[in-house]
């Protein structure tokens, strides 16, 4: 579902209480109008979420997690954050945690301070074939470069493909 503010639903009562269409409206915010109709009727109706009443799972296990967060480098410096993942393990296996995972990542995303965001970006390609000394090869898989990765982007067309030094000797022997 489509995340829209308090502010941004007054905003489409106020636009649609001045003859503005629904469809125009939820074409302007980049929604559906069916999901304008949903949040609409919603708030008229003044229902409330109903996670809001239910507690959470991760309170009584609150200092180990704060210990967690403290010891991880959110800055962007050094190594990434470890994963929360593992802290999830380490709260089943060591403290009796019987909650679920997200509700571990729920409870860390309130607290913890946004991890730097990090300038390599990871490409994916198809798998292609390539001869390498001789033998046939499969490569599934290359990293590229943010500016390589933005370059192939702005060509569209893929990035190019990437042989090994032995292919380009023998190439150069022919």
């Amino acid at each position: 579902m489509a995340r829209l503010s308090e502010r941004e639903l007054v905003c489409v009562e106020v636009l649609v209480g001045k003859g503005r269409s629904l469809r125009q409206v939820a074409k302007e915010l980049g929604v559906d109008e069916s999901t304008l109709r949903y949040r609409l009727g919603r708030r008229r109706a003044g229902a409330v979420d109903g996670r809001t009443k239910q507690s959470e799972a991760c309170p009584p296990f609150e200092d180990a997690i704060a210990k967690w967060i403290e010891a991880q480098d959110w800055s962007g410096q050094g190594e990434r954050p470890a994963s929360v993942r593992g802290l999830y393990d380490d709260l089943v296996r060591d403290h009796g945690f019987s909650g679920s995972y997200k509700s571990v990542v729920r409870f860390v995303r309130r607290r913890a301070p946004a991890p730097a965001v990090r300038p390599a970006r990871r490409g994916e390609a198809r798998p292609v074939e390539a001869r390498l000394a001789g033998r046939r090869a499969r490569v599934t898989e290359v990293v590229l470069s943010p500016c390589e990765a933005v370059a192939a982007a702005l060509r569209h067309r893929p990035p190019p493909r990437f042989r090994s030094p032995d292919a380009d000797r023998a190439s150069l022997r022919h």
